[in-house]
């Protein structure tokens, strides 16, 4: 697989040491079957962006618009926390900002959407989450 879904499961290891992500049971499938708001067995991206703007709020602990460190202090997962900035952070800053987090790279939906037409089926989503699977379990 690639270093995009190794470092979306970082993100997911990251959240056994934190209980703001831990909250969130931030796996990649998981998030994205969330994300289907109406039940209808398709992820959209209208949905899979409304989805981020919600797990956003909820890493933002210091509700500052920014994704920091400080969001996380002291946790075991700082270095992943970091990676996951730096692949988000368009400007450089160091930061992730709310518009970086919810309009950046979309790595997990567009992984899913194996036919590329815009939605992530229950089909997808299953290989998607099998893919995973096996690249947690190495």
């Amino acid at each position: 697989m690639t270093k995009s879904i190794a470092l979306l499961l970082a993100v997911v290891a990251a959240g056994a040491a934190s209980p703001a992500l831990a909250q969130m049971q931030f796996e990649p499938g998981e998030m994205l079957a969330r994300a289907d708001a109406d039940g209808d067995g398709r992820i959209t991206r209208a949905e899979n962006r409304a989805a981020r703007e919600q797990t956003f709020a909820r890493i933002d602990r210091n509700g500052d618009g920014m994704i920091t460190s400080q969001d996380l202090p002291g946790r075991r997962s700082g270095e992943r926390l970091q990676k996951l900035i730096a692949s988000l952070d368009a400007d450089g800053d160091g930061r992730a900002s709310r518009k970086e987090f919810v309009e950046g790279r979309t790595v997990a939906f567009d992984r899913a959407d194996a036919n590329h037409d815009g939605a992530v089926d229950r089909d997808e989503l299953a290989s998607f989450r099998e893919a995973a699977a096996q690249l947690r379990s190495r």
